[in-house]
């Protein structure tokens, strides 16, 4: 008769240091990820945040300005210079432009501190359909430009 065969037990070495290193790269990998989840869904919320802020700001902007500035009744020939002026700083949109002039900064600095932060009583504002541009003629500086969102 025949005798039942053994069987061998094989077992696979592993070394220590490849199995922890394997470990090491397998979690490293899932926190990148998990914190690429995570911190994507904050920058998502403040991204809402900033559009909802853009969209009261835009509703007040114009009541605002109308209530704290001095709507300027240039003619056109002080338009054109004024744009002339500014068109050397930064490129203009084409269209038609409303120019105002700041008298009450601190009331318009407490509404919106960020886009008022320079600015001072006598600077002019270039309103455009898309943007409003602050700037201060007395230095020849644009100070600011705000890029209003049409729905």
């Amino acid at each position: 008769m025949k005798e039942p065969q053994k069987r061998e037990k094989r077992y696979v070495k592993i070394d220590i240091n490849s199995l922890f290193i394997s470990i090491i790269s397998v979690l490293s990998v899932l926190v990148l990820i998990l914190s690429y989840f995570v911190f994507d869904g904050k920058n998502g919320e403040k991204n809402e945040e900033s559009s909802q802020n853009k969209t009261k700001i835009e509703n007040n902007q114009e009541n605002q300005n109308k209530a704290e500035m001095n709507v300027t009744s240039a003619t056109d020939s002080t338009v054109a210079e004024l744009v002339e002026k500014v068109f050397k700083h930064i490129f203009l949109p084409s269209g038609d432009v409303r120019i105002e002039t700041i008298v009450d900064v601190e009331r318009l600095q407490a509404n919106n501190p960020i886009f008022y932060q320079f600015a001072h009583d006598g600077d002019k504002i270039l309103l455009y359909s898309d943007r409003a541009i602050l700037y201060n003629p007395e230095v020849d500086k644009v100070l600011d430009v705000y890029h209003i969102l049409n729905k």
